[in-house]
């Protein structure tokens, strides 16, 4: 029982830690286009930090009660568009980027909340499964960054300096 109670302890205390670590860097201004599609600012992003697998889209699924809990209406509801793209190899490489077009400003803190819950998520199950077969892709899974200017929200599973590539070539896509 005392083994029991000390792994619910420990889990929920890892899975706190977890959620206060994602922060969300929030620019919202009139300065922002809303005229790009999801899949023009990955594939712009891709260009700038290939992945040495290559990445593939996921599918119209992916925007599911399995990946975004039991909030998952609420963001499809919310959205203009979506792209999200995964290494080719995602068993063994974290590389994961994602763009989400919301329909209007009312929504962008709903979606960027349900998508910070989703990362979180994410954090918790790539940390579950890489720490112990490929530790070397940890730092990307620690330092996941979800990024919100104007209509959309960016996030990223990278290494920090192509995290910061991915940041400064989405928001350069976007700038009026």
């Amino acid at each position: 029982m005392l083994k029991k109670t000390l792994c619910i302890v420990i889990s929920a205390l890892i899975l706190l830690s977890l959620i206060s670590c994602a922060e969300v860097s929030r620019k919202i201004s009139d300065g922002y286009r809303d005229d790009v599609t999801s899949e023009e600012a990955v594939n712009r992003i891709i260009q700038a930090v290939p992945s040495s697998d290559g990445y593939k889209t996921v599918d119209s699924d992916y925007i599911s009660r399995m990946n975004f809990g039991n909030r998952f209406g609420e963001l499809a509801d919310s959205l203009a568009d979506w792209c999200v793209v995964t290494s080719a190899r995602p068993e063994t490489n974290a590389d994961t980027i994602g763009v989400f077009h919301v329909k209007n400003p009312d929504s962008i803190s709903l979606a960027t909340d349900v998508i910070t819950e989703y990362v979180n998520a994410q954090k918790l199950r790539m940390s579950t499964v890489f720490s112990s077969y490929a530790p070397a892709e940890m730092p990307k899974i620690d330092n996941a960054e979800i990024t919100q200017c104007g209509n959309y929200i960016l996030f990223t599973f990278l290494e920090e300096s192509r995290e910061e590539i991915a940041e400064d070539c989405f928001e350069e896509l976007i700038e009026k």
